[in-house]
């Protein structure tokens, strides 16, 4: 397949996940939007912070604790449990991320910390969650239909984000960070756009690398969660069999599997890294996996991000993930949209 051929892409992206991919920036004005029109209110007496959500959610989660850790003086975490662990009480702010809003773990641990008496914001477009905040008055934010949950990270992310900030909890100036935010995004969007030829658009060019291998991506402190999400994109997108390693806990284990160079040959290693966050220790190791990498996998790819700020590097790989995972499925031959074995689970009776 010919990514710079238009009848061709049209004729396999069937439910054109192209505008859903150009739409993503505006997804930040669309989250502060929503969070202003929302009822939600100044909190006080909160000791503890807890993220509650799967999927898009849980990785939302996974970035707003990454790049709040320096910013907040409360703890915040994500919950990965299917219940709410014991210190939760009346002290702790629980929010639940859920764009569909029909996820019954989701809901449950909502369930859970209202019968605790969290405090609760939700944050989904509609189904049971958005009902359950209904009918109790509960603070949600209430964002805009019509998108696939698989691209919803960062509506769901910059709403939890700008709903800490009406709560008073947090308090830094983030205005600086968002507007370079809003820039990165922004150009790439157009960089990376379908009608920019494959000789100038990074995004293709690394899905026609992908071809015939399995992405092994490494993430690492900030970008930990980011290497989720490509691997779960490459998952659903692209219909690639793709696995997350983390850094360094992959230099203690996950490289001795590449020991055995005949299968290690099926892999396409992808390497985040940003000299300018990376410490003493990492770039060590950084560098080892680099150069063993380059030696025994089909291929290594280092990325780097795009920003000054720890956010706008953070989102800008988010971005590109989402590209790369659909331009490689068009280039395979593959519609990015259906998911035929995840319907197949889900109507599978609990």
């Amino acid at each position: 397949m010919n990514l710079d051929t238009e009848n061709e892409f049209s004729s396999i992206d069937q439910e054109d996940i192209r505008e859903t991919l150009e739409n993503i920036p505006d997804h930040i004005n669309q989250a502060q939007t929503h969070v202003a029109e929302s009822d939600i209110p100044r909190l006080y007496d909160v000791d503890h912070i807890l993220i509650n959500g799967m999927d898009e959610g849980h990785l939302a989660g996974e970035l707003l604790c990454w790049y709040l850790r320096e910013k907040m003086q409360i703890p915040i975490m994500v919950n990965s449990g299917e219940t709410l662990p014991k210190w939760v009480d009346k002290h702790t702010l629980v929010l639940s991320l859920n764009y569909s809003g029909e996820c019954l773990r989701t809901l449950s641990i909502f369930k859970e910390a209202y019968q605790k008496h969290c405090k609760l914001i939700g944050i989904c477009s509609d189904g049971r969650l958005k009902k359950y905040c209904m009918h109790r008055h509960l603070p949600i934010v209430d964002l805009p239909h019509g998108y696939h949950s698989r691209f919803t990270i960062l509506l769901l992310f910059f709403s939890s984000l700008f709903s800490l900030l009406r709560t008073g909890l947090l308090q830094s100036d983030l205005k600086q960070d968002i507007k370079e935010c809003e820039g990165v995004l922004s150009n790439l969007s157009k960089s990376l756009n379908p009608k920019v030829d494959t000789k100038k658009n990074d995004a293709k060019k690394i899905a026609i690398k992908l071809k015939d291998s399995i992405p092994l991506v490494y993430g690492w402190n900030l970008f930990s969660p980011v290497a989720k999400h490509w691997v779960k994109q490459f998952n659903q997108n692209s219909k690639l069999i793709s696995y997350v390693q983390l850094v360094p806990d992959s230099t203690d284990h996950g490289i001795v599997g590449l020991a055995n160079q005949k299968v290690a040959k099926n892999f396409l290693s992808i390497l985040f890294r940003d000299h300018h966050l990376e410490t003493k220790e990492m770039k060590c190791h950084l560098n080892f996996l680099k150069s063993l990498t380059s030696e025994v996998t089909n291929q290594s790819i280092i990325i780097a991000p795009e920003g000054k700020s720890k956010l706008a590097k953070m989102i800008s790989l988010l971005y590109l993930g989402d590209m790369i995972s659909v331009y490689t499925a068009i280039y395979n031959d593959v519609n990015p949209a259906p998911t035929p074995i995840l319907n197949q689970l889900h109507q599978k009776p609990l």
